[in-house]
């Protein structure tokens, strides 16, 4: 080798020498700072994701360093490398309700030889350049919430669309360290959830407050079932990503559901009248049971009657009625389903003649078995409450119900009232009339006893 050419090698490597020196000066990459995570992430892996790093001018030595370390049980850092080109690293298989911690930092390899010329790096070689590490971290959440959904306070029936939900739920700890909490609620009335946030926010979730009202669908009356299930807080470690854009993000609780009867229709009043005229004072049987309502059903505490003739309006299923009036009297039913719907139904009552006298018209009240009305008590007399000794004397009893009647005939003496004759038999609803042989002349009074209300009034016996 000549003189000369060892002159010349000496001035290239010294150039080269120079070339590279400028290189790791403009070799320290920048912060690759981590897109913002969330602070529970569901399952069991991550994806850690950052922006790009700036690297120098000439180096290919370029990688990314990403650690995660286990805090709760303080395990060794898990290393891995990934090149410059990638800014994404995803870490699996890690425990349910740990806390981990994850940081990534970039480098780059010194230039230790550049082609002659200033070209490329031939050679790299020295300690790496590092940029500042930055730190995200996080704790897994692998447990789902739980919870439940009451209608309208637990009611059965609801005559509107509207109804309150009572929403309740809980979201228990993930390996004995703390939830992520409830972060909201789906509600629907389908088997599922078919929420889209790009297209539509039905069924997506909503915050959980109490009460809640929710519309049920329109159409048919019947069963209708809604059906909820929460969400927690925890989300997809894949900062960035499409997918938390398309998905709801949450663990999912069970689908809890709860039942209630839609019903919009009004009940049918049924008037059932035992007779469709009477006497003033004659008590008459009225009955609502065979009102009807096709859903729900008719609430048996609901009917109110008035009879307009300005006595106060009654509340019973079935009752015993008499008018002191005689003529039309115009009444109304109104009953109500046990979905709160309400009818009313109009009817008249024709009132003829008047309260018989000596009696007749007392209505004895039976607890248990209704009323049983007591008229024109004497029959076969010459004139009203008058009889003849030793002939045939009816007494009729008119009953609205089927009851034990005892009717006696005592004989006012100067000793007192004895009895002379007494009858008893069970009869009713109608007439029953007891026959007796008129005792000897003088004054009496006949006793009518029906349950344990009596009704009496005096007789005279006379002569043949």
């Amino acid at each position: 080798m000549t003189r000369r050419t060892r002159t010349a090698l000496t001035l290239a490597a010294a150039s080269a020498a120079a070339l590279c020196a400028a290189g790791q000066a403009a070799a320290v990459p920048t912060e690759p700072v981590q897109k913002a995570g969330p602070a529970f992430a569901i399952g069991s892996s991550i994806t850690a994701a950052w922006n790009p790093s700036t690297f120098g001018t000439f180096s290919k030595g370029r990688n990314y360093e990403i650690r995660l370390q286990d805090m709760t049980v303080v395990s060794p850092l898990v290393i891995a490398t990934v090149p410059a080109a990638e800014t994404t690293r995803t870490f699996s298989g890690l425990d349910n309700g740990h806390r981990y911690r994850v940081s990534v930092r970039a480098f780059e390899v010194p230039c230790v030889f550049l082609a002659p010329g200033g070209g490329s790096c031939l050679a790299y070689a020295g300690s790496s350049l590092y940029s500042t590490p930055d730190a995200r971290e996080f704790r897994m959440d692998a447990t789902d919430p739980t919870g439940s959904v009451n209608i309208n306070g637990g009611a059965l029936y609801t005559n509107s669309r509207t109804v309150n939900l009572t929403l309740a739920a809980t979201d228990p700890a993930s390996a004995g360290q703390p939830a992520s909490g409830i972060d909201g609620v789906q509600i629907s009335e389908d088997t599922t959830f078919s929420c889209n946030p790009l297209t539509s926010t039905a069924d997506c979730p909503v915050p959980v407050t109490n009460p809640r009202s929710f519309t049920l669908a329109d159409g048919l009356d019947g069963n209708r079932t809604v059906r909820v299930r929460y969400r927690d807080k925890a989300s997809q470690y894949n900062p960035g990503g499409l997918i938390a854009l398309l998905t709801v993000s949450g663990n999912a609780s069970a689908t809890s559901t709860d039942t209630i009867v839609l019903d919009r229709s009004q009940p049918t009043p049924v008037v059932t009248m035992g007779i469709p005229t009477a006497d003033a004072g004659v008590p008459v049987a009225f009955s609502a049971a065979g009102s009807t309502d096709a859903t729900s059903g008719v609430d048996p505490t609901s009917a109110v009657w008035d009879f307009g003739d300005g006595t106060a309006p009654v509340n019973a299923l079935q009752l015993n009625k008499s008018f002191a009036n005689p003529g039309t009297h115009t009444g109304s039913l109104t009953v109500r389903d046990r979905a709160g719907n309400t009818n009313t139904q109009a009817f008249s009552f024709t009132v003829t003649g008047a309260p018989a006298p000596g009696g007749g018209g007392v209505t004895i009240t039976n607890p248990g078995t209704g009323t049983a009305a007591l008229t024109d008590p004497i029959r076969g007399a010459k004139r009203l409450n008058r009889a003849v000794q030793g002939k045939k004397l009816r007494i009729r009893v008119r009953l609205a119900n089927r009851i034990q009647v005892r009717v006696s005939i005592l004989r006012i003496a100067a000793s007192g009232r004895a009895v002379v004759r007494r009858q008893v038999r069970t009869a009713g609803p109608g007439f029953a009339v007891f026959t007796f042989t008129a005792p000897k002349a003088g004054r009496h009074v006949v006793r009518i006893k029906a349950g344990a209300d009596t009704l009496s009034f005096p007789m005279g016996i006379a002569r043949r």
